[in-house]
């Protein structure tokens, strides 16, 4: 059920000469955004204050996103894809399954190795990324997400993307394509973070070159699940 919250006044000085035709000078208008109060089921319009630049962006991007995804369908993969103008970019989540795929080292190291189903959060130009216990099936809101080891991640499951040039995507297939470009062809160069500051990174990929099933028994449970990444 819709409930009206707010309401937008626009005032405008009236031109002395023609007021009864209601002509208005060209000045700037007056914009002011009022709460609508209740009280024993009755509406009243509450005290007005200015409109600020970033609400009227906010609104305006509305309009804009409605235009622009109504009619969106999104691949299966996608489970959240926003883009607007007051974003000036985008916010995309989507998730890969398990499967066989390269990791590059720097120093033209290449190993083909399993990876665990994955998670990845991008915003216009940053990534985190999280795995998934779960082999094959499509995460739900509750689904809790598992930090991997993986280099150039950290703790909070942030990538260093280095000099990696990512564009501004303006569909969820471009932004699957340019992140899954970044990850399987990235040239990792570091560990990060303290999660799994105890074990040798390299070794660990190198041990599983040529295999098929990630050992989910490495992965370390974080504090989000999917649902939690967008707050």
């Amino acid at each position: 059920m819709l409930q009206l919250k707010k309401t937008i006044s626009i005032y405008y000085e009236l031109d002395k000469e023609n007021q009864g035709h209601l002509h208005f000078k060209k000045s700037k208008p007056y914009v002011e955004i009022h709460d609508i109060l209740y009280h024993n089921g009755k509406q009243s319009l509450g005290a007005g204050r200015p409109l600020t630049e970033s609400e009227a962006e906010n609104i305006f991007s509305l309009f804009k996103e409605q235009s622009t995804n109504e009619r969106l369908i999104l691949p299966e993969n996608v489970l959240m894809w926003r883009a607007d103008s007051a974003m000036k970019g985008y916010e995309c989540i989507f998730w890969l399954k398990s499967h066989v795929a390269p990791i590059l080292f720097t120093g033209n190291m290449r190993f083909n190795v399993p990876w665990p189903s994955m998670v990845f959060h991008v915003r216009s130009h940053s990534i985190r990324v999280f795995a998934l216990k779960n082999k094959r099936n499509r995460p739900k809101p509750g689904t809790a997400l598992y930090h991997m080891p993986s280099w150039n991640t950290n703790d909070s499951g942030s990538v260093c993307t280095g000099n990696f040039d990512a564009k501004n995507c303006t569909t969820p297939e471009d932004a699957i394509a340019t992140w899954e470009k970044f990850w399987f062809e990235a040239d990792f160069s570091h560990p990060s973070g303290s999660i799994y500051a105890d074990i040798n990174l390299k070794e660990f990929w190198e041990s599983l070159d040529g295999k098929e099933e990630f050992p989910t028994k490495m992965l370390v449970k974080s504090p989000y699940t999917l649902e939690g990444l967008l707050k």
